[in-house]
Parts: structure tokens; sequence; C-alpha cells
């Protein structure tokens, strides 16, 4: 904007002049045409002097008492004096009166308004460097709120984010709770698996020594029967040869019978001794036929208890392999068992450790959420305070237009 003379300020000191101290003075623009006066009739009106002046022709022109007596009325005794400001002519300043006073008072009036309009052209220079300054930090705050905004965006995305991973670490820990919890309950169910195993294996192991012992009883009982069993052998031995000792006496008491016959009267004695004999071979051949049934069946019932013995024996000793292999099995079991169970009491450790870790990560993330919405919070303070700044900004931009400044 260019520096102008305000015709209002002129009015004013020619008002001031005119009352205070009784001179007539005037303001004369481009061209010479009075834009203020004392005389406020001739406002609007050429002034001769006043346009060669601003023209630039002359600085001043003084009208002496005897040019002024000369004109016949037309020029009147006083001074015209040109306002120059930063090399330019801006107005012309004009009073009536005597010169010995109106001169010093003509330059007084330019150089005030030569001084007032430096300051203002100084106040002007300002202004404009501060609307520039403003117009630059107006479009930095503008950028920094449109940077804020996207900060602001991304920060809500950040939360959400946040907010579903503090979620799954919150699932997260629950479901390791809930493995620690059944880790914990399969590791008492293996560790007294593996007691039962242990208590089984024990058992198996009395058992097998109860076979074995039994299989020691079967084998000494079936050495027993084969003993029994020879001994009846011996015995049916001894009844045979009862039998045949029978058979030879019946034949000697039937031979004494027939010799006793012969003999006449004087045998009749010795046929009584041969019968007796007789009916001996007969009583001896019939205990001996007794005892060899009696011998037969229990031969054949030691033979029997001995094929039992022996099979019982065989039974004994498939069994023993059997639960030999069963406690073999067991002790295979408990070992398993039992590594299972060290397995399990470290997955339960490590679990633990996990839902430790889990928590701990948990804290972190709902600290790092609350120092995200403080941030979040004094980002939108700072928002807010920009927003106020901008309107500011708009004010102060509305006050410069009105002193004349237009923002860049």
């Amino acid at each position: 904007m260019a520096l102008t003379f305000d015709p209002r300020f002129g009015q004013e000191l020619c008002d001031i002049f005119a009352g205070e101290l009784g001179y007539t003075c005037s303001f004369m623009g481009e061209g010479g045409r009075i834009v203020a006066s004392s005389a406020r009739e001739r406002i609007g009106t050429p002034h001769a002097i006043g346009a060669r002046i601003m023209s630039g022709e002359m600085d001043e022109y003084a009208v002496a008492p005897d040019e002024a007596a000369r004109s016949g009325g037309a020029m009147r005794e006083g001074i015209n004096m040109a306002v120059d400001v930063e090399g330019r002519r801006l107005i012309n300043f004009g009073i009536a009166g005597p010169l010995a006073q109106v001169r010093p008072l003509a330059r007084i009036v330019c150089f005030t308004i030569t001084a007032l309009l430096r300051s203002r052209l100084e106040e002007k220079a300002i202004v404009d460097s501060f609307a520039r300054e403003t117009a630059d930090l107006g479009t930095k705050m503008v950028e920094v709120a449109t940077d804020i905004d996207a900060v602001g965006r991304k920060l809500a995305e950040q939360s959400a984010l946040l907010a579903e991973l503090r979620q799954g670490m919150r699932d997260l820990s629950s479901s390791n709770g809930r493995i620690v919890a059944d880790v914990g309950e399969t590791l008492d169910g293996a560790r007294a698996a593996s007691d039962e195993a242990e208590r089984s294996h024990g058992r198996v192991v009395d058992s097998l020594a109860g076979i074995d012992a039994l299989a020691h009883m079967v084998t000494d009982g079936r050495d027993l029967l084969l003993a029994l069993q020879q001994a009846l052998a011996d015995v049916v031995t001894v009844a045979e040869g009862i039998d045949r000792i029978s058979r030879q006496t019946n034949l000697l008491a039937l031979n004494a019978t027939i010799e006793a016959a012969r003999a006449g009267e004087h045998g009749k004695g010795f046929a009584v001794v041969a019968a007796e004999v007789k009916g001996l071979s007969r009583q001896a051949g019939s205990a001996a036929a007794e005892i060899r049934r009696t011998l037969g069946e229990l031969t054949g019932t030691a033979q029997r208890l001995i094929e039992q013995g022996d099979a019982s024996a065989a039974r004994a000793g498939t069994l023993e392999q059997e639960t030999a292999a069963i406690g073999d099995t067991l002790a295979h079991v408990r070992a398993a068992l039992a590594r299972i169970a060290g397995r399990m009491d470290s997955i339960s450790r490590d679990a633990g450790a996990i839902n430790d870790r889990s928590a701990a990560l948990s804290r972190e993330i709902d600290g790092a959420a609350a120092g995200l919405d403080d941030f979040t919070s004094r980002l939108t303070g700072a928002h807010h305070r920009l927003t106020e700044l901008l309107a500011a900004r708009e004010r102060l931009e509305a006050l410069t237009k009105q002193a004349g400044v237009t923002l860049a």
C-alpha cells in the first residue's frame, strides 16, 4: 500500500491553527487541489502555486507583502512548502500571514508531518514484516495443524491397535492360565499314574516270586510223585513175588494132599496141614491180587498227578514268562510316565514363566496405552491451542487489513 496523506488529519491541523492562532492554512494535493483548509469553502478548488509545487517545479514559495499588494487580492502574504517523504512529494502546506511568523510555523508543520509520516512508514514496515512473519507463521500453523491431525489419526489407529493387542494379550494370558491349570492336573495325573505303575510293578515282582515258589513246589511234588511211583513199582514187584510164592505154595499143598491120600490113615495129619497151607496159599494169592489192583490204581493216580504236575510246571513257566513280560512292560510304562511327568513339570514351569511374561507384557502395554492416551490428550490440547492461534491470526489479518496491510 502506497503511503498517503490523510485529509482528516490535515483538516484538524487547519482548524487548530485557525482557532488558536487565527491563521488561514490549507493542504494541497495532486494538481494543487485543496484537500483540507481552514476555509472549508475552498476545499476541492485548485491552487496555482500548490499545483506548481506538487509538480516538482519548486519546493516552496513565499509571497511577500509587496507581491500580495500587487496581486490585487489574488494572493495573500504567506508561504507554501512541499512535504516530501522517502523521496516522494506527498502534500503541500500553505499558510497565510506575516512571513516572519508563519515561515517558522510552516517549517514546524512540514517537519512534524514528515516525522509523523516517516514514523508511519516505519510502523508500516514493522507491520509489513510482522504481517509477513504472521503469514508465514499462519501457513506453518496450518501445516502443523494438518500434521497434528495426521498424527492424531495415526495415534488413534495405534491406540486401536494397542487396544486389540492388549485384549489379545489378556486372552493369551487367560488361555495360558488355563493351560497352566490343565498341565498341573495332567502332571498330577501323570505322577499318580507313575506311583500306581510303581505299586503295580511291585505287585508283579511279588507275583513273580510267588509263581517261582509255586513252580518250585510243583517241581518238588513231581519229584516226590516220581519217587512214589518208583516205590509203587517196587511194591508191585514184591506183590508179584508173593503171587509166585502163593502159586508155588498151592502146588506144594496139592502135592501134599496127593501124598497124604497115598499114605492113607497115616497121612491124615499131613492132609490137614496140606489143607491149611492150601488155604494160606489162596489167601496170599487173593492178597497179592488185591495189592496189585490197589497198586495199579495208585500208580495210575500217581501218573495223572505227575502229568498234572508237568502241565502245572509248564503253565507256571509260561505264567512266569508272561508275568515277567508284564513286569518289563510296567517298568517301561513307569519310566515313560516318569519322563512324561518330568516333561509336564518342565512345561508347567515354562507355561508359568510365559504367564508371568505375558502379565508383565500386559502391564507394559497398559502403561504404553496410558501414555499414548495422555499424549493424545496433550496433542488434542495442542490442536485446540493451535486452532485458537489460527483464529487469532485471522483476527490479526483483519486488523492489518484495516491498517492497510495485506497478508501474503
